[in-house]
């Protein structure tokens, strides 16, 4: 008993002695974490042992910190030439509804390179392109310290409202020969009476539909707003143009137009007619040597001396033509006796000279025979080097020849011969062949 007594008495005095070592209060650490990991220090903070929750103790500690560094986002839509500033907040108010002045604040762009937005320091912006950019503002107390962070995504676009065509119709021509193949090129330019549009071709999506199954179509943008539309086939359609999500509709008639002939052999003081299919009306005729070949406003040709001309049908802005051939009444018939004799005779070098047969050499020889020219033999066609050797003998010779040149400027004449040389056959100047050249055909214009 006198034992468990004096063990008793020990445990107590510890205890009292304990008791006398602790105060009422203490001081804390030096600092603490919060929940988004900075660390702040205790500015000679105590706390009470007698507080029991964890939760009031943090509420003490807190009292006079403040915390900085929120950050939040915002998508910003805007339209290509817009301008304006970013706002800068006057305050800001932290977790605990506590409010601290704002007194600077920093934009800036996340790409130096970004094309499009424009934007300076203090917020003020020019929205010069279409796409994406991200702008990075931080908002600033009096100690300097980041209290907001505001990232702004910005999504460019064309403001399409209000923006209209130059035309909503156009009427074109193509040949009739090419039928389905035909290809007519328009082009439409946009119109805004307040948007601001860019000339870059790559900030616009063009697509389009054609209403006409038989005629299909292919849009897209060139510079400076224009829309250049490919059409292929010809009759009405009407095409639903879509620009960055803007509907258009455009009405086009394409016409299939073409020209009765395309080359004309007349001699001195004949006449002739040209015609225009798909077009009775509206036709503009002219010739390029009116001393030669004059032509009507109804498409009459009339022959006035030996040459070239070219009689030009324009329609609307497609151009089609004849080429027409004026020479002696005696060459035209030796011109037409050729074509006979290529048409209804067969080709045979060994029976040449047979009624039925022709070659090279004794078609140019029985044509011209028949108008007094027999290149010197009068019974017997010459082979095509005699015949060549007579003409330049006679002093005929062409110089250039059958040259591009030649033709363009249209030297040759209807009833020329073409000799082809070069073949090592021992005859004058090796030549091997012989030709009639019967006229001009006029296949089409360039740009010239």
């Amino acid at each position: 008993m006198k034992q468990w007594i004096s063990k008793l008495v020990i445990g107590l005095s510890l205890a009292v002695f304990s008791c006398l070592l602790t105060p009422e209060t203490t001081e804390a650490s030096q600092g603490y974490y919060d929940e988004y990991g900075f660390y702040h220090e205790y500015e000679n903070l105590y706390f009470d042992d007698d507080y029991d929750s964890e939760e009031e103790n943090y509420e003490q500690t807190v009292e006079d910190d403040t915390y900085y560094g929120d950050t939040t986002e915002e998508q910003l839509s805007v339209y290509y030439g817009d301008t304006g500033t970013l706002t800068t907040p006057g305050s800001w108010i932290d977790k605990q509804g506590r409010e601290t002045t704002i007194t600077r604040a920093e934009f800036r762009c996340d790409d130096d390179w970004n094309e499009v937005i424009q934007l300076s320091s203090d917020g003020t912006y020019q929205i010069t392109g279409v796409g994406e950019a991200t702008v990075q503002a931080e908002f600033y107390d009096m100690a300097d310290r980041c209290l907001l962070t505001k990232i702004y995504y910005v999504v460019s676009g064309l403001n399409m409202n209000g923006v209209t065509l130059n035309k909503t119709s156009a009427t074109s021509y193509v040949r009739r020969e090419e039928g389905a193949y035909a290809t007519s090129q328009f082009e439409f330019r946009l119109k805004s009476t307040g948007n601001r549009l860019p000339d870059q071709s790559d900030y616009y999506d063009v697509s389009c539909e054609s209403s006409n199954e038989k005629m299909s179509a292919s849009a897209y943008m060139k510079e400076n707003q224009t829309i250049a539309l490919d059409v292929y086939g010809s009759g009405k359609t009407t095409v639903k143009l879509t620009v960055n999500g803007r509907t258009f509709r455009v009405k086009l008639n394409i016409i299939a137009v073409g020209i009765n002939k395309n080359s004309m052999l007349l001699s001195t003081g004949q006449s002739g007619q040209l015609k225009i299919y798909g077009m009775k009306k509206g036709i503009k005729w002219s010739s390029s040597k009116p001393s030669v070949v004059k032509v009507t406003r109804d498409g009459k040709v009339k022959a006035l001396k030996n040459g070239n001309a070219v009689i030009k049908a324009k329609v609307g802005d497609f151009t089609m033509g004849c080429a027409v051939s004026v020479t002696t009444p005696e060459r035209c018939k030796t011109i037409r006796q050729a074509v006979k004799i290529g048409k209804t005779c067969t080709y045979s070098q060994p029976q040449r000279m047979q009624k039925g047969f022709y070659d090279c050499s004794s078609l140019t020889w029985t044509a011209y025979k028949s108008s007094g020219i027999s290149f010197g033999n009068s019974y017997y066609a010459p082979v095509a080097a005699a015949q060549a050797q007579w003409c330049v003998e006679k002093g005929k010779e062409v110089k250039g020849g059958l040259s591009e040149a030649n033709i363009q400027k249209m030297k040759l004449r209807a009833g020329d011969l073409m000799f082809e040389e070069g073949a090592d056959n021992g005859r004058y100047r090796g030549i091997y062949h012989v030709e009639m050249i019967r006229g001009y055909v006029c296949q089409g214009f360039d740009e010239k």
